[in-house]
């Protein structure tokens, strides 16, 4: 856990233990009921070559120009709870973030990572069907 990427070591939240509560589409949100894990807030974002980062939790490394999560990032700017930086585009839009035990991601195209989604109230339709569905 922890901030960073959209997987891998670094990821924002682990998505195996999300719940999906409501979602449409290429949006989402999820209860993330990992405690002492869900402390705190972090998030990704990513907007054709930019790359935004946010981390307010504890046992992280603060967000430096030096310390780049994420092997695309070219270069980046870092400020202890933000950074900004510059990556060859692989997405038009894709955000995840975590406050507390709420979990919202959103990617336009829908990926593996973030998929097409179809829920309310913790019943699910897509991608999988069911009540309280990780």
């Amino acid at each position: 856990m922890g901030r960073g990427g959209f997987g891998g070591p670094h990821d924002v939240v682990d998505e195996s233990d999300l719940i999906l509560i409501t979602g449409c589409m290429c949006c989402n949100v999820a209860l993330y009921p990992e405690i002492p894990d869900c402390i705190g807030c972090s998030g990704k974002s990513e907007l054709c070559c930019l790359v935004g980062r946010i981390c307010l939790k504890a046992d992280t490394s603060p967000l430096t120009c030096c310390d780049v999560y994420d092997s695309e990032v070219c270069i980046q700017i870092g400020l202890i709870c933000c950074a900004i930086g510059c990556k060859c585009p692989t997405t038009l839009w894709k955000n995840q973030s975590q406050l507390f035990c709420f979990a919202i991601s959103g990617a336009c195209p829908p990926d593996h990572e973030i998929p097409c989604t179809c829920a309310f109230c913790f019943l699910a339709l897509c991608p999988t069907c069911g009540i309280c569905v990780r």
